[in-house]
């Protein structure tokens, strides 16, 4: 599905994809990861593909890949909806 670009040091994928030797193609960052090679991690607040989503937890609670944990998230509905 990706594209292979050739550049002066060789084979090299666009910026969101990552080289698999094993299927010899471009592949998108696993959730989490994002920029050159999928090598920098999504700063907080945000997470998952691309880095599109925002965690609404603190950073040593939210997961790169999957966000805020489940119950952290409920609680915090939970507390502002009785406000």
């Amino acid at each position: 599905m990706g594209f292979v670009l050739k550049t002066a040091h060789g084979k090299g994928c666009c910026p969101g994809t990552v080289w698999n030797d094993k299927t010899q193609t471009c592949e998108a960052c696993m959730d989490g990861y994002h920029a050159e090679n999928c090598s920098t991690p999504c700063p907080h607040p945000f997470f998952g593909k691309e880095c599109q989503m925002i965690c609404n937890c603190s950073e040593d609670l939210c997961d790169i890949s999957k966000g805020c944990p489940i119950e952290t998230t409920e609680l915090n509905h939970l507390i502002k909806g009785k406000n």
